[in-house]
């Protein structure tokens, strides 16, 4: 094995401070500002499939689709190869609670297990042959185990991998992700077509899901779902070559009903959720970034990393570091806006987190803890009306404690004074916990950790300016959701006006694709676009997904014939019809296609005479090899 060290340290990555000078309240723009990322370039650059987190975050595990596994053990400063895992196609991997059992799929291969943090690994050949293993989910203690393949197999095991046993539901295929609960009763599967299924017995039975579609007779197609700890909150989201894509569904109930968001263009590929399901963030397939929501996935907040194809994505247990990995691109490591985090070893008994612009400095003293344990401090908004505030905002400061592995009563000691006062948000409202002042800190008591902050009561003039402060929020609100109604319209009517001009024959313009949001079209296609458009039936021209199907198709090519090609997936190539969904050799035709020079692979036509090329060359290898096992079978029985 050989370490790679980070440009950035530890300290870089737990503790990046954006500092404002002279700010001492938060405000909801600071509490949902954007996030802070490390690009971890020592690991460089690789088609990166698979990444998992131990629940403080501070051990990772990241996979390379045809490459190596790596480990960190520093929350991502360093990073090492694990060499003896090279030349597999890793497509996910699951971490218990401590990072110490880790399971990992090889696509097209094996299942493969550690018990000892990813150190050294065993094959477990399940089912008694390789499968086309897509995702794996783990328990909290890493002892129950669920896979699943894209040929149509679930396996669960109860023993840490040892044994595994089929319980794949009855005509369902094209699985393609999974996650459980912390004790592994419920899980739950996506698939690429036939829809999300949910389990509460360990997998041994499946209930299929209702998710809210504009188009329900169009298929769904799912990559990746997530859930809490306690299986209650689950999110997942459609990849938009659909109509019924780039939507966000949400569930509270462990399934039983979703709640769906507004339609979108984002390619939607992987989920990742915090212990208690309140943070989730989405891995956007082909933008330079992520989604976050800190409410549940109610709403959304798109954060730029810089890294393009973003495939994996995880989390720790409080949601307030992201890792993520793009396909054909970097590793990076992200916290959430303002946040200080500082990790714990076993047996702590206090922690000190410093202040910053945001909060104040923080000390926690608690009961010895057990395991490694971590301390989050985050600004965060006024959960309450300013009205029902019973301390002045205008020098308050307001953030939020999130605690790992840490029970029990703490006491927490913030800066303050003899007239600063220790609030916590409880049941609905803020309630005073200050046990104790000096001249420079004010201290309480709690067993509980939703937001809190520091302030002293309320005054009238406060109240007036607090006030002043939300009609001049809500105006700039409105401001914003009028620009983007604009540009929603702008975006509407430019898809109409193109199938308008499909009706009447009339030549269309790469610019008003443009300003219909439909990537793909250049002015070195646009004709064999409109000719590919016009050759369709009179009512499909009319239809917009019709149209965003084609133009899908020319962004593929187009894909394929540049650079691009070497960081694409296969599925890309099944999308748009080049590669069958059930073909065995999908990485061999999309290797064959590499290789081609740019200008024999700048057409559909070519690209798909290509693939059958290559397909015929494969089955004649594969009839050759038939014929000689017959021929020597033959002379053996003689």
């Amino acid at each position: 094995m050989k370490t790679m060290k980070s440009r950035r340290n530890l300290l870089s990555v737990l503790l990046l401070i954006l500092a404002v000078n002279g700010v001492s309240s938060i405000s909801a723009s600071n509490a949902a500002g954007t996030w802070a990322w490390n690009d971890q370039t020592s690991v460089g650059n690789a088609n990166w499939h698979a990444l998992a987190s131990s629940s403080d975050g501070s051990h990772l595990f990241a996979g390379v689709d045809g490459g190596d596994l790596y480990k960190s053990d520093d929350f991502g400063a360093t990073w090492t190869d694990i060499s003896s895992t090279s030349g597999r196609h890793w497509f996910s991997i699951a971490s218990n609670i401590d990072g110490s059992k880790v399971v990992a799929v090889d696509r097209g291969g094996d299942i493969y297990t550690s018990i000892d943090s990813g150190s050294t690994w065993t094959a477990r050949r399940v089912g008694g042959a390789v499968h086309n293993w897509e995702s794996v989910a783990s328990s909290s203690d890493g002892v129950k185990l669920v896979a699943i393949a894209a040929d149509g197999f679930i396996f669960t095991s109860t023993d840490s991998g040892l044994t595994w046993t089929n319980y794949t539901p009855s005509g369902v295929t094209g699985f393609t992700g999974v996650s459980s609960s912390n004790d592994g009763s419920r899980i739950a599967a996506t698939t690429w077509s036939s829809g999300l299924y949910v389990s509460s017995d360990f997998g041994h039975t499946w209930t299929r899901c209702n998710l809210t579609v504009p188009n329900p007779s169009d298929t769904t197609l799912l990559q990746m779902v997530s859930m809490s700890g306690d299986g209650s909150h689950l999110v997942t989201g459609s990849r938009p070559y659909s109509s019924n894509g780039g939507i966000v569904f949400t569930s509270s109930d462990f399934g039983a009903t979703w709640l769906s968001s507004a339609q979108s263009s984002y390619d939607y590929i992987g989920f990742a959720s915090s212990g208690d399901g309140s943070r989730v963030a989405a891995a956007i397939y082909g933008q330079t970034g992520v989604s976050t929501s800190a409410d549940y996935g109610v709403t959304w907040r798109f954060q730029p990393t810089g890294n393009s194809g973003v495939i994996p994505i995880a989390t720790n247990i409080d949601g307030s570091l992201l890792f993520v990995a793009g396909y054909g691109g970097h590793l990076w490591t992200g916290k959430i806006p303002n946040a200080r985090v500082i990790a714990l070893v076993a047996s702590s008994t206090a922690a000190t987190i410093s202040a910053s612009a945001y909060t104040p400095a923080t000390a926690l003293a608690f009961s010895a803890t057990t395991s490694t344990s971590a301390v989050t401090v985050t600004p965060t908004a006024n959960p309450t009306s300013d009205t029902s505030t019973p301390f002045d905002l205008g020098n308050a400061s307001i953030f939020d404690i999130s605690v790992v592995n840490i029970s029990g009563q703490v006491t927490v000691c913030v800066d303050g004074g003899p007239s600063v006062r220790l609030w916590h948000f409880t049941n609905g409202a803020w309630v005073d916990v200050t046990t104790s002042q000096t001249a420079t800190k004010t201290c309480g008591l709690t067993s509980s950790f939703s937001p809190f902050a520091v302030g002293s009561i309320k005054a009238s003039a406060a109240e007036i300016q607090a006030s002043l402060k939300a009609a001049s929020d809500a105006a700039a609100k409105a401001a914003a959701e009028v620009a983007a109604a604009k540009r929603e319209a702008e975006k509407q009517a430019a898809r109409a006006d193109i199938t308008s001009k499909l009706k009447s024959g009339k030549a269309l313009t790469v610019d008003a694709f443009v300003t219909a949001e439909i990537p793909g079209i250049t002015v070195t296609n646009i004709a064999a676009v409109q000719a590919e458009l016009l050759s369709l039936p009179e009512a499909s021209r009319a239809d917009i997904n019709q149209v965003l199907k084609v133009a899908h198709k020319y962004e593929v090519v187009g894909n394929i014939g540049s650079d691009q090609v070497n960081s694409m997936h296969s599925n890309s190539f099944v999308e748009v019809g080049l590669i069958s969904a059930d073909s065995k050799n999908k990485v061999a035709l999309v290797a064959a296609i590499r290789k081609l020079p740019a200008a024999s692979r700048d057409t559909f036509a070519e690209i798909k005479a290509a693939i059958e090329s290559e397909m015929a060359r494969i089955q004649a290898r594969k009839d050759r090899l038939a014929a000689t096992i017959t021929r020597n079978a033959t002379r053996y029985t003689k």
